[in-house]
């Protein structure tokens, strides 16, 4: 086999040198693929793998003109590519896993940074908050034309920041938060037209929650250190509610009497009485980064990520006690439960760069699937370059997931039954 090997690369290397002698230039392309055991193909001739070679990216250096490229891996569905090289082109490919729950649907391209995404309640299209936009995206699912943009009044959509949502399917409305302002943004499901715009009272507005009753919703400032109470009817903020750090994710109680928000810096869960609108109980856990949570339809069990630990913390919701940690990819984002609880989704967004996390790192990152029955991975896909933003369709058939640093969404079937 090395000697095949050997031989291969002899007569690459010796088709790009008769190539050279004729006048042509060789161009780079650079070759970055998951799983990196992936073996590689140019024109027939096989190249090695990342993994053999202990180079990541792969950099090939090829004659200008048209190129096949053949990617295979043991476990994987393989690819072809056509590449025409003129100048130097960079490759980021994935393969997909065979007999996977998760079968991909299609990729799509969005706006700089997209953040966070939801399916609307009726699920024909998917909504994507950019962070270095002026608003949101509205997507069809199916992957047809008819995209909008979505913005609020220029004064706002200027200060780009949009960050998460949430729908009020009674009032049939959309709500964004914008965390340069500290506003939130409504806009009409019937026509995605803006309707208003006010403010949470507090600085760096990230997560929105919406109780089931729509009448309240609970929004988490991330640098005043509180949580925003509005009163929907109104659209006004008329509580805010200091916390003990610095809070992301929010997630109400079964019986909507506690709001459970996570504290990014101390790695805790702390647990607000909302009669009195004060924190009653701190959830501590150890050193971590809790950006996340959610509670399960139908128990009294919380899912919270921990960026730090690379975990999602199983917190049983009737004691405050921690039931069991799961282990998943580096830098855990965002989670998400399939209507039925059965599965919980995690996007990881992978190990940062070395030099700047808002940077491309070295590996690309995986979707998780849970069985909340076992606690264990079951299942797993690859994303790429920070999967950030996820969301379940309201029928748990379909997953979507921003890749944050491609500007990209990735859409997914899922089959609990297998692939």
């Amino acid at each position: 086999m090395r000697a095949k090997r050997r031989a291969a690369a002899i007569v690459l290397a010796a088709l790009l040198a008769a190539a050279a002698a004729c006048g042509a230039q060789g161009v780079a392309l650079t070759v970055k693929v998951f799983p990196q055991n992936a073996e590689l193909t140019v024109d027939g001739t096989v190249v090695g793998s990342q993994a053999r070679t202990g180079s990541l990216p792969r950099v090939l250096s090829l004659v200008a003109g048209a190129h096949s490229i053949h990617l295979a891996a043991a476990g994987y569905q393989p690819k072809d590519l056509a590449v025409s090289l003129s100048l130097e082109l960079t490759l980021e490919v994935k393969l997909e896993r065979e007999g996977s729950r998760l079968a991909k649907r299609s990729e799509m391209p969005t706006g700089r940074e997209p953040k966070s995404v939801e399916f609307t309640p009726d699920s024909r299209f998917i909504v994507c908050a950019l962070l270095e936009g002026e608003g949101v995206e509205v997507i069809p699912t199916d992957g047809t034309s008819g995209r909008l943009a979505l913005a609020p009044p220029a004064t706002w959509a200027a200060k780009k920041g949009f960050v998460e949502m949430a729908f009020l399917t009674g009032r049939q409305e959309l709500w964004v938060t914008q965390m340069t302002t500290g506003m939130v943004h409504v806009f009409g499901l019937s026509d995605f037209a803006w309707l208003a715009s006010f403010s949470t009272g507090g600085s760096w507005s990230k997560f929105i929650l919406a109780s089931p009753d729509e009448k309240t919703a609970y929004v988490s400032n991330w640098e005043s250190r509180d949580v925003s109470v509005i009163d929907k009817g109104s659209r006004s903020a008329t509580a805010r509610i200091p916390v003990g750090g610095v809070p992301r994710g929010l997630a109400l109680s079964c019986d909507g009497r506690f709001l459970y928000v996570c504290l990014f810096d101390r790695g805790a869960v702390q647990k607000i009485d909302l009669a009195k609108r004060a924190v009653a109980k701190s959830l501590a856990f150890g050193e971590g980064a809790m950006r996340h949570i959610v509670m399960h339809p139908t128990q009294d069990i919380l899912y919270a990520p921990d960026m730090l630990r690379g975990r999602v913390l199983v917190i049983d919701a009737a004691s405050d006690a921690l039931a069991a940690e799961i282990r998943v990819d580096r830098n855990p984002n965002t989670i998400a439960l399939s209507p039925d609880g059965r599965y919980l989704f995690v996007s990881s967004r992978g190990p940062n760069n070395p030099e700047d996390y808002t940077k491309k790192g070295p590996a690309f990152a995986t979707i998780s699937c849970i069985d909340t029955h076992s606690r264990a991975v079951v299942d797993w896909t690859w994303g790429k370059n920070q999967p950030t933003g996820l969301a379940v369709s309201p029928d748990g058939r379909t997953i979507a997931f921003t890749n944050f640093l491609d500007n990209q969404i990735e859409v997914y079937a899922f089959s609990p039954g297998g692939g």
